[in-house]
């Protein structure tokens, strides 16, 4: 039996066609969240509750998610969306939004100092979005394909099966993997 944990970070060329992607991606893997996350909570946009909401940074403003639909070509957020009536004014330049991926060329400071911190940790769990294959064994052939983030816990490969995890975006593949003398695990 052979215990594999991998926490990498795979993108494929389709994906990833600058280096803020890389440097995004990696932000993950170092214990940043997006700008616009949600998962404890919305955060004000006069930065009340930034240490219990959104991405736990007080340095990064709150922001909806940008995209090239509210982020202009010259990187300036165009957005219209509130947080309780109060507009937000995202940092459209962070590398851990969503902005237009040549205007993400920053961390803030509180980012960096998780980063260091997270470098520093002899243990670390990777922030993700959502778990796509977690306790439970790959009997037979499959595959998982994504552009999001792929975080596997404690899955099985079976004798004889195969387990292929095709990441075709910007995706972090973290986990814990057995896999068992006849069978085989693929990342492409």
């Amino acid at each position: 039996m052979l215990l594999i944990f991998l926490p990498y970070i795979a993108i494929s060329n389709s994906c990833a066609t600058n280096g803020s992607t890389a440097i995004h991606e990696m932000g993950h893997f170092l214990g940043l969240l997006h700008t616009h996350d949600t998962r404890y909570g919305m955060e004000d946009p006069n930065g009340s509750n930034c240490a219990i909401a959104g991405d736990l940074c007080c340095d990064t403003p709150a922001g909806p998610v940008l995209s090239n639909s509210n982020v202009d070509a010259s990187c300036v957020y165009t957005g219209t969306s509130t947080y309780d009536g109060r507009p937000y004014n995202p940092d459209t330049h962070n590398y851990m939004s969503y902005s237009r991926k040549y205007c993400r060329d920053e961390f803030s400071n509180e980012q960096l100092d998780v980063i260091y911190t997270w470098s520093r940790a002899s243990v670390r769990t990777v922030f993700l979005e959502s778990p796509v294959l977690q306790n439970q064994a790959a009997a037979s052939n499959e595959t998982v394909t994504s552009c999001n983030d792929i975080n596997v816990q404690n899955v099985t490969v079976a004798s004889g099966a195969k387990l292929t995890l095709d990441a075709s975006g910007e995706t972090l593949i973290n986990g814990e993997f057995e896999v068992v003398l006849g069978s085989e695990l693929e990342v492409k």
